[in-house]
């Protein structure tokens, strides 16, 4: 209930003479809550897409005829990764199975689990169009196997990318404050930004995922992208809410 409470303050100008003595970091581990449900519920909004995954990329095989692979890779003995409680295995000398991998490359086949152990034959990844069914299955179930870390290493470049745009904006929104009525001490402007940002996130992870266009990209930072929408509102927001909170001081004080 607290976390709710909190959230919704952010929503609410007035509530940030509160939120500044909470400090940054305190701030920023709010954000990164709300980022995470944010995530969650991103999740759930890509259910349809997932859905339609395998049919996609069965229809996109026929654009395939044959992949011819010249190299030859060649074992004298398994291949472990890492050579302690292995995940991923290549031993192409036998028709070994797998016992704790995730995945196992043997000579005839790659093996792998995804609810359960499931197998495809190489040779049919040679020729996917003949084969669609199997690989597209294959390709689909790859994807869904990686995607928690895809998603983990997204969250983790998502909170660095809001922790870089939070210090940018908290610098200008404190020299500019600086200039005015309504200057405020460094620490206050940085956790009134942070703040600020919190309902910033929490919309730009949701319509990213549908339409991110509407956000205006306009360039890439540690490879997600950067939304000119998203900068504009939090850095007025966040002087508007700085106003909020000197405005309210001032009238106490009168």
């Amino acid at each position: 209930m607290k976390f709710i409470k909190e959230v919704l303050y952010c929503f609410y100008p007035p509530k940030y003479k509160q939120l500044k003595n909470k400090g940054f970091w305190k701030s920023y581990s709010l954000l990164l809550k709300v980022l995470f449900l944010a995530f969650i519920i991103a999740a759930m909004l890509s259910i349809p897409k997932l859905a339609a995954l395998k049919a996609d990329i069965i229809n996109d095989l026929d654009k395939i005829n044959i992949i011819n692979i010249s190299g030859k890779v060649s074992t004298t003995a398994p291949v472990n990764i890492p050579q302690k409680n292995p995940l991923f295995t290549i031993d192409l000398q036998s028709d070994s199975n797998m016992k704790n991998e995730l995945f196992l490359i043997n000579k005839r086949e790659f093996q792998f689990r995804f609810f359960g152990k499931r197998k495809i034959d190489l040779p049919k990844l040679k020729d996917p169009a003949a084969h669609k069914q199997e690989v597209g299955t294959f390709i689909t179930s790859m994807i869904l196997l990686l995607a928690p870390g895809f998603a983990f290493i997204t969250f983790v470049k998502a909170a660095i990318k809001y922790l870089i745009i939070s210090l940018l904006i908290s610098f200008l929104a404190f020299f500019i404050m600086d200039l005015t009525d309504y200057k405020t001490r460094f620490k206050n402007t940085l956790t009134i930004t942070t703040h600020a940002g919190i309902p910033l996130v929490l919309i730009e992870t949701l319509v990213a995922v549908t339409n991110p266009k509407i956000l205006f990209p306009f360039m890439r930072f540690i490879g997600l992208r950067v939304y000119a929408i998203t900068l504009v509102i939090w850095f007025i927001y966040t002087l508007l809410c700085i106003i909020s909170v000197k405005a309210k001081v001032n009238k106490s004080d009168g």
